[in-house]
């Protein structure tokens, strides 16, 4: 698998099919950091449209010795302020449920099953998940990404799997 830093120099230098990976990739937890500001699963959306529009437009600042996560969330989160402050609202609670976040496929014998349960998690404890499983980020890099406290990003790690296990075991009842 070609790596985002390998990604965002070929989609720097033209190369659309690059981009459309680093999109893809990224779109859930671009996703997750607009929604954590704005609050509304449409709002975020377009949070997420426009954070890849000005990464596009970015490309020239991006400095390849550093990882691309940080990056591109922290474009993210710029994006979510400006938008945030023009509306003049403060940010919501993570308790509210938008539209599920995409997560990769686990490598589990039970992934089919695994995969149908994600949508049900909180959509802030898939992006931790995801952050932390597919882009191997760390608790900090989570934490720095949505702006919550590195603890808080464990709880949502922990409560996710607690979740997914509990509903696996019932389902086996």
């Amino acid at each position: 698998m070609t790596g985002d830093r390998d990604l965002a120099l070929r989609a720097r230098n033209g190369d659309r099919a690059a981009l459309d990976a680093l999109a893809r990739r990224w779109e859930g937890p671009v996703f997750a950091v607009g929604y954590r500001f704005l609050g509304r699963p449409d709002e975020a959306r377009d949070a997420a449209q426009e954070t890849f529009r000005r990464m596009m437009q970015s490309f020239a600042t991006y400095d390849d010795s550093r990882d691309f996560g940080p990056w591109i969330l922290a474009i993210a989160r710029n994006t979510s302020r400006t938008m945030l402050s023009d509306r003049g609202r403060m940010p919501v609670s993570l308790g509210s449920a938008p539209e599920p976040v995409a997560m990769p496929a686990p490598a589990a014998p039970d992934a089919d099953r695994l995969r149908a349960l994600l949508p049900r998690l909180d959509p802030v404890e898939r992006a931790v998940l995801e952050m932390r499983t597919r882009h191997g980020m760390t608790h900090q890099e989570i934490a720095e990404a949505l702006q919550i406290p590195p603890g808080t990003v464990r709880s949502h790690a922990s409560r996710a799997i607690a979740r997914l296990g509990a509903w696996m075991a019932e389902e086996e009842r």
